[in-house]
């Protein structure tokens, strides 16, 4: 397992942040991170998601970022997903039906 990891970057005078993930996102270890990224989202109106090197993520990660996403858009949020994943976690993605989400 690749230990996730999770780096916040404010940015006070644009109301916007960035949040870089990386490792394996999964159920256990998202859900460590999911306080952090609801209080940038609470904080900021623009929030970027990156997701680099992306080894393993399971259906359950998948939903919580949908799950972000659907919450920025009832809060007028400005929620923008860049994610690289590897093949193995692409083809997840497409067989869950989640693909025109991540755009893949």
């Amino acid at each position: 397992m690749n230990k996730p990891k999770i780096k916040i970057t404010p940015n006070n005078s644009l109301n916007s942040a960035e949040i870089k993930l990386s490792g394996d996102l999964l159920l256990n270890s998202i859900d460590k991170f999911l306080p952090e990224i609801n209080s940038v989202i609470d904080k900021f109106a623009k929030i970027k998601i990156i997701g680099e090197k992306i080894n393993e993520i399971d259906l359950s990660a998948i939903q919580v970022f949908y799950s972000i996403a659907k919450t920025g858009e009832t809060e007028k949020k400005e929620i923008k997903f860049d994610f690289s994943f590897s093949e193995k976690s692409e083809q997840l993605i497409k067989n869950s039906g989640f693909s025109n989400f991540f755009n893949i």
